[in-house]
């Protein structure tokens, strides 16, 4: 648009082709399929698992509208993509119970490029985890209520859990490495290296605390116990 007598007019050429709105009409359909695409995922599904959690179908329905009710960044903890959330999880969590012991003890450079990827992409999925943790319902009693308010929902996590989750989820180590790695810049060379020495040990016990992973692990495993062993039942046996 450019300026001429106080007014504005176009500048667009005269045969620009203009979105018809049958155009704008699919885009928005899309645009909408994808939403509930993804809302979709944060809900239960209806299957045996919800079936039996809810009494009927009517009954997850009526759960997953109490889903939408709170928006659209609420997941449920009988969801799809929370069920394959906590599988990712699990999974890294026992990549990690095994990794990191083994790594300490018999490793003594722990800066290797292998090394340092592993530890950063866990620590980022662990993050997000925790991120996560403030977005998903709490079950109650006997695992049918369920509840959403996100208020309700980072009270209880900040009560709980998550001091442990987020000591074992931040690189404390390699934040302790980059800070010395600045001052012995600075310092004399006899003394940078004593003090390397120091640091390089003293990473090695930082890095236990990636071991509360372990707290995580356990809370996992028993919440798959609980959510999931109704399904496996019904599956095989019915």
């Amino acid at each position: 648009l450019t300026a001429a007598s106080g007014k504005y007019t176009s500048t667009e050429p005269a045969g620009a082709p203009q979105p018809s709105e049958s155009e704008e009409r699919v885009f928005a359909d899309q645009s909408t399929f994808l939403q509930r695409q993804f809302s979709s995922m944060l809900q239960p599904g209806v299957n045996k698992f919800s079936l039996r959690m809810f009494g009927s179908a009517k009954g997850v329905a009526a759960e997953q509208e109490r889903v939408k009710s709170f928006g659209v960044w609420i997941i449920h903890p009988y969801s799809d993509f929370r069920f394959f959330w906590d599988f990712v999880m699990l999974c890294l969590m026992m990549g990690n119970l095994i990794i990191l012991p083994w790594g300490i003890t018999f490793f003594e450079d722990q800066n290797t490029l292998p090394w340092i990827t592993f530890n950063v992409a866990s620590d980022t999925l662990f993050l997000a985890d925790l991120v996560l943790n403030f977005r998903t319902g709490i079950m109650e009693g006997d695992n049918s209520q369920i509840i959403l308010d996100p208020q309700v929902i980072s009270r209880r996590y900040l009560r709980g859990w998550f001091l442990v989750d987020f000591i074992s989820s931040i690189p404390v180590d390699y934040i302790f490495l980059v800070v010395d790695i600045e001052a012995r810049l600075e310092s004399a060379e006899v003394y940078r290296t004593a003090r390397a020495l120091r640091i390089v040990r003293f990473t090695k016990i930082l890095s236990l605390l990636r071991l509360l992973r372990l707290s995580r692990l356990i809370r996992y495993i028993h919440q798959w116990e609980e959510e999931k062993c109704v399904f496996t039942l019904e599956t095989f046996c019915g």
